[in-house]
């Protein structure tokens, strides 16, 4: 996920050199972690994985919340709704832009800060307060808040995808000793990090590009459109489907328009991942019509590693794991669901692929699911139905469509 000030109300940009002087005056006097921490660091903080998005348990107040750790942000943020349920004390208005082209309205947060449970000792400043109740619907899950390079750039910070265990480093004491391969990184105006990396044509032919890693993307790999347009990939005749993610609506700074297919190949460093689920981007505005990079590497590839995130040695270090070797798959159902509701337990079709399998049986965007082979689909997660229908052969559905009630039963197949 891509998050970045766009402007303040006052009509003055705001750029990441002057960042520096808007957090100092307003968040006040709100103590750093450099300022409390004088002991090193070695914690181990467990995640919960939803969407392939990681989830930490994080204290504002006495309350615990939800936040997800992105590589694809700078600040801390916290949900406007919620910051104003706290009584946090909110500063100026400022417009902040995401992946989409619009842009959102949020505030400066004063004197306020969080805690990391299980980091005893650490706290900092939230920065921003911005909606994200969208993003929690598109998660089904609380979406609280969101932890960037201003809180991972204190540690050496591991990421182990397959037991959802983040160790935290002390950064001045670190020494790696793994067999994982050590990839250099720089950061861009945003504070991203971007790796060198290869794609492979279909040709065979590698083709060198720079990517932000983008540990809040769900997404496998997505080019951005200057990329896409220099090198014809949607004029190439491979199979493409409009993306069905990208035009649901959600998240901060609104749709992303682009298509989703296949290249041969993505190599990171020695790393080959062959197939790789691509979005190729047709946005005119906003993070993926930049051609500062070629693209946006997300967490369907990060997955398939142990990632050590080293910003003060700028580097990234990739330790394959045993689902390296996994083939990635794309939504086999032909629909996207959102959530709603209490505990978001209620699933709706936002978008449906044309000449798909959920458009074969006669769904349609704004349907219902009720029951799954069954079960009543509060039963389930979204996180666990979106996994669901991206492997399964076969599901038999109910789904409420204003008063009526009717069964589907869906062949689910490769749409890519």
């Amino acid at each position: 996920m891509k998050l970045f000030i766009v402007s303040v109300l006052a009509g003055v940009c705001v750029f990441t050199s002057a960042i520096g002087e808007a957090l100092d005056s307003q968040t006040g006097s709100t103590p750093s972690h450099q300022e409390q921490a004088d002991k090193p660091w070695n914690v181990t903080i467990p995640f919960q994985l939803v969407n392939k998005t990681i989830f930490l348990q994080v204290v504002v107040g006495s309350r615990p919340l939800w936040f997800v750790l992105d590589t694809g942000d700078k600040y801390a943020i916290v949900d406007l709704s919620i910051a104003k349920s706290l009584g946090l004390e909110l500063g100026d208005q400022v417009t902040v832009g995401g992946g989409g082209k619009q842009a959102v309205m949020g505030n400066f947060v004063k004197n306020s800060s969080f805690h990391v449970d299980g980091l005893e000792g650490f706290s900092q400043p939230l920065f921003l307060a911005v909606p994200l109740d969208e993003l929690a619907n598109l998660h089904g899950h609380e979406f609280a808040g969101v932890l960037g390079f201003d809180f991972l750039k204190n540690f050496v910070v591991e990421i182990d995808y397959l037991t959802h265990i983040l160790t935290l480093y002390d950064a001045s004491a670190y020494q790696y000793r793994g067999d994982g391969e050590s990839l250099p990184i720089t950061f861009n105006a945003a504070a991203h990090p971007e790796v060198r990396a290869q794609i492979i044509d279909d040709k065979g032919s590698a083709v060198d590009g720079t990517f932000v890693v983008d540990i809040g993307s769900a997404a496998t790999l997505i080019m951005n459109t200057p990329f896409v347009e220099k090198q014809g990939f949607l004029q190439s005749g491979r199979p493409t489907v409009h993306w069905l993610e990208g035009a649901s609506g959600g998240g901060v700074g609104g749709s992303i328009e682009g298509s989703v297919g296949r290249i041969k190949g993505f190599k990171l460093g020695p790393f080959r991942i062959d197939n790789p689920v691509t979005v190729f981007s047709q946005a005119s505005s906003g993070a993926f019509a930049s051609a500062d990079a070629q693209g946006n590497v997300g967490a369907g590839i990060l997955e398939k590693f142990k990632v050590i995130l080293d910003y003060s040695r700028k580097k990234i270090i990739f330790e394959p794991n045993s689902q390296f070797n996994k083939p990635l798959e794309y939504n086999r159902s032909g629909f996207f669901l959102t959530s709603s509701g209490q505990n978001y337990k209620i699933f709706t079709i936002k978008a449906i692929a044309d000449n798909s399998t959920a458009s074969e049986a006669g769904l349609r965007a704004g349907d219902i699911l009720t029951i799954i082979n069954g079960h009543p689909s509060a039963d389930y997660t979204l996180s666990q139905l979106r996994s669901m229908f991206q492997d399964a052969k076969e599901c038999d559905l109910t789904v409420e469509r204003g008063h009526e009630h009717l069964r589907v039963r869906l062949t689910l197949r490769a749409v890519i």
